[in-house]
């Protein structure tokens, strides 16, 4: 739907996450949805001078075809040459209808304007990227009411407050009073990720072993596994045979493939407000696995018989055993082999999903809603994030990544303490600590205060990047990175750090008791007994007082079997550089340990 008191503009967009065409208008009228608006695999947009939305805006997303939702409040639209592009019959030059000139987008009370999962889509491998789902909405001034709901199932919801759409935030300083984003209570951007049931059985492959498979095993290219068809667990897999093929013929639904959190970003040249009672969920998803048979193939070398998962390159295996695998009763038929497998019942469990991001860029902000950035953490999933793997890569065995929030600010923020001016950013440290965030990110050109008590959870990351850091309040990350960087910003070249008395930074492992007595079901903790690090990097002053402490103390593990494991202690960084070159002072007077 499109208003337009005379000349309107359709262009092509180059944009992954716009399935359609682009319509800008000349001079704006009033464009209000009561109705229900649907575009399977499609694009919903409202487009004018005055977007109301108050009914039901909708798309759908496939595995290959994406679905958005776009409410534009902006018109003042001309032309422009698209540098570079030119049509390739007639080689004339490609114009781009753009609008500057931007309105009011009013998201009313009780409305859904949401991109849900397919569900009529076939499932999909991983070679095919999975398309993103996405919500846009852009304004001089955008009002979300109380019950409304946003929501786009592990995507993207995007709304910029802007006077002009060449501004970006910080560009104009003071802005105008009007640019705001209002969130009202009971509102909510949804795009926590899906949930889905598979059965066990899928993760196991045939894989043939030939030459290509056999590559990083010399001894037995020519020995007598090759040719042979083995099964492997693709969660285990198997340290001389690569099975990377064979796995990539897994297919994923759409529920799956949607099961982590996305991301929710506002943006404002001007202030946004978020007020309590509003919610904002980026929490991951989970696949629950259903419990079955699963059977891998097993290898003999000098009369020792290994699982593949266990078949390591430097031994020479003579044989595929070959064994009576099992006989049971299940959906009401006996079930018997004789092939190179073992079997094993495998019970049902769960597997959470990464969580997302939420993105706060804004001159001004209040945010006092509830942030939801937790995920489900199954039984396997006792190891740390690492390796790079994320989303649906992640191995099986991985804690999944909760949540992030990151915040880029023209203004002071404040970690637990009243604001002192009336644009200064106040976060609340429980509700951080609820939220079960994984990552804290906050960069400002002014003044960043730990002033409270924050904890995030284990093996998370809190990053502070400013032109004053204060830091006098506990910071606990246990196995994590705790970074506080200064450096001149804005214009101003004054740039300090400091750690008060109060401070106790904590990045100090854990004790991990694996002993049957006291887990008979089977441990479940996170393996987190290495410490991590602190890294105070300052261009300017950087002092730490008496009283303060740093803390990056390895911990240990009493394995199942009795074995304690020692941790290692993590890292210290401390930094201090004058101003284009000038002369700088570094007090260190904290405690140490790890």
């Amino acid at each position: 739907l499109a208003a337009s008191k005379d000349r309107a503009y359709v262009t092509v967009e180059n944009n992954d996450l716009l399935r359609g065409l682009v319509v800008e208008v000349e001079t704006g009228g009033d464009v209000t949805n009561i109705g229900s608006i649907l575009a399977e695999r499609g694009n919903v947009t409202l487009l004018g001078a005055a977007v109301n939305q108050n009914g039901i805006a909708r798309a759908t997303t496939s595995v290959s075809l994406n679905g958005s939702v776009r409410l534009i409040a902006k018109d003042d639209a001309t032309t422009r040459p698209v540098p570079g592009r030119v049509d390739p019959i007639s080689g004339e030059q490609i114009n781009e209808a753009i609008a500057r000139r931007t309105g009011s987008v009013n998201i009313g009370s009780g409305s859904l304007t949401a991109v849900d999962p397919d569900l009529e889509s076939a499932p999909a491998v991983d070679s095919q990227p999975q398309p993103l789902s996405n919500i846009e909405v852009v304004a001089n001034d955008i009002l979300v009411e109380s019950d409304a709901l946003l929501r786009a199932a592990s995507g993207r919801i995007d709304l910029t407050a802007t006077p002009d759409t060449l501004v970006v935030p910080g560009e104009v300083i003071p802005p105008p009073d009007d640019t705001q984003i209002v969130v009202e209570e009971g509102a909510v951007f949804d795009v926590s990720g899906s949930t889905d049931t598979v059965a066990v059985e899928r993760y196991v492959v045939e894989v043939e072993a030939r030459g290509n498979e056999l590559r990083d095993a010399p001894l037995q290219k020519d020995g007598p596994i090759r040719n042979e068809t083995l099964l492997v667990d693709t969660r285990r897999g198997t340290p001389f045979l690569d099975f990377s093929g064979s796995a990539a013929s897994i297919e994923r639904s759409i529920l799956e493939r949607t099961s982590t959190g996305g991301d929710v970003l506002v943006s404002s040249v001007g202030s946004v407000d978020v007020a309590s009672g509003a919610t904002v969920d980026i929490s991951g998803g989970q696949l629950n696995v259903t419990g079955g048979v699963v059977r891998t193939s097993m290898v003999e070398s000098i009369c020792v018989v290994y699982y593949i998962s266990e078949a390591s390159t430097d031994r020479i295996f003579n044989r595929v055993v070959k064994v009576f695998v099992f006989e049971t009763e299940r959906y009401g038929q006996i079930d018997s082999s004789d092939n190179p497998v073992l079997g094993g019942f495998q019970p049902d469990y769960v597997e959470g999903k990464d969580a997302g991001q939420f993105s706060i860029n804004s001159y001004a902000a209040k945010f006092s809603g509830d942030l939801r950035a937790d995920v489900i953490t199954g039984a396997f999933q006792r190891q740390l994030p690492s390796g790079g793997a994320t989303g649906l890569s992640r191995p099986f065995d991985q804690r999944p990544q909760a949540g992030t929030l990151a915040i880029r600010y023209f203004n002071d923020v404040y970690l637990g303490r009243a604001a002192q001016g009336a644009n200064d950013l106040v976060l609340d440290p429980a509700n951080i600590r609820d939220s079960g965030l994984d990552r804290l990110q906050i960069t400002t050109t002014g003044l960043a205060k730990v002033a409270s008590a924050i904890e995030v959870r284990p093996g998370g990351e809190l990053i502070i990047s400013s032109r004053v850091a204060e830091v006098d309040a506990p910071i606990t990350v246990p196995g994590g990175r705790i970074a506080v960087t200064t450096e001149p910003r804005g214009g101003v070249s004054d740039s300090r750090l400091s750690v008060g008395s109060n401070a106790r930074l904590d990045a100090s492992a854990r004790w991990v008791n694996d002993s049957p007595l006291l887990n008979p079901a089977g441990a479940t903790d996170l393996l987190l007994i290495d410490g991590g690090s602190i890294e105070l990097d300052a261009t300017g002053d950087l002092t730490t007082v008496a009283g303060s402490s740093f803390d990056v103390s390895g911990g240990a593990r009493l394995a199942a079997d009795g074995e304690v494991v020692a941790g290692r202690g993590g890292s210290i960084s401390i930094t201090s550089l004058g101003v284009d070159g000038a002369p700088t002072r570094l007090d260190f007077d904290s405690d140490v340990q790890g």
